[in-house]
């Protein structure tokens, strides 16, 4: 299984370093001036690389921005203004991780083989079906994210979670586990729940932070994600023998990531997401004159509706967004 896992890692890993930085990388390292650029490129049908790089090197020598240390901007997002999202961030992570499936997922193999006295055969058949019932989750919550919502996605996983939970709590406190499909059942049901939880949570996040934090929110939330795992996954192991313990507990945090859902987590969607960066893009457009005279088909109006929407006092949902942090 590791080396299994080790081919499509090292796969990402050689992936992410030949990828090209993104506009909004580049925007949050401060170079706003080229991060403009770049993304005219991909609403500018037949823009030359000659007239950018031009364009580029006469306006960075009259930019004066300079990126902050690295650890300083990380440091800046446990105590700005903004830290109240870092840490619903967080805790999104934490609660993902407490409902039980990453150590579920690991000791699946175990859980199964001392539960349930199948050939390798048949319990290989009925560890395809688990995998069948993540998939559907996967799929599930990617395809209706939109229609019922971020929040109540979650809601619904950590609810259904949370009693998956408990059944399979009562199945081994009591010792029912051996003699039925119960388990099997309640541990499919609670996979495919927490594969929704562990979807929208990512797709959430990518769209709670602003993108000025993003990067660097993002990180440290994947960083904790990692650690957690890997202490869960240790922990879990000194309870083999007795599964109702760390069922039990994985029941109460599901039901309290329900709570802190419903009290906690803000309702987003991607529309606003791509408005807001939108709207920060056209800012950047429109404060120089240089970037709306090469781009004047594309630039050029979206600035004249910028500005008739100041003089009037109106703005968009995304400029509320912005200004509101």
């Amino acid at each position: 299984i590791f080396q299994l896992e080790t081919v499509p890692a090292v796969i990402m890993f050689v992936g992410l370093n030949v990828i090209p930085e993104s506009p909004r990388r580049i925007l949050t390292a401060g170079k706003s001036v080229e991060s403009a650029l770049e993304a005219a490129k991909f609403i500018t049908p037949g823009i030359t690389k000659e007239s950018i790089q031009g364009l580029q090197i006469q306006l960075l020598s009259t930019s004066n921005v300079q990126s902050k240390p690295y650890f300083q901007e990380v440091y800046e997002i446990f105590t700005g203004r903004l830290s109240g999202l870092v840490q619903v961030g967080l805790v999104l992570v934490l609660l993902q991780q407490v409902a039980g499936a990453p150590c579920i997922s690991y000791y699946i193999v175990t859980i199964l083989d001392d539960s349930y006295s199948w050939s390798t055969q048949v319990l290989m058949y009925h560890l395809m079906v688990i995998g069948g019932c993540k998939i559907v989750g996967d799929l599930f919550a990617t395809t209706f994210i939109d229609y019922f919502g971020r929040k109540s996605l979650l809601l619904m996983g950590y609810g259904m979670a949370g009693l998956s939970n408990l059944g399979i709590t009562l199945f081994y406190k009591f010792g029912y586990a051996q003699e039925s499909y119960g388990p099997f059942f309640m541990l499919s049901l609670l996979l495919l729940n927490c594969e929704i939880i562990g979807t929208v949570v990512w797709v959430l996040l990518g769209e709670l932070f602003p993108m000025e934090i993003k990067d660097h929110a993002i990180s440290v939330c994947l960083i904790c994600n990692f650690f957690l795992n890997y202490g869960l996954n240790m922990a879990f192991a000194n309870f083999e023998s007795e599964l109702y313990y760390p069922f039990a507990f994985f029941c109460v945090c599901s039901f309290l990531g329900m709570f802190y859902v419903q009290r906690k987590v803000p309702r987003v969607s991607s529309t606003m997401a791509m408005e807001t960066m939108q709207s920060e893009f056209i800012a950047f457009c429109c404060d120089s004159g240089e970037i709306t005279t090469l781009f004047p088909g594309t630039v050029a109006p979206l600035c004249t509706d910028k500005n008739k929407n100041n003089a009037a006092g109106t703005s968009t949902e995304s400029d509320s967004l912005l200004r509101s942090g």
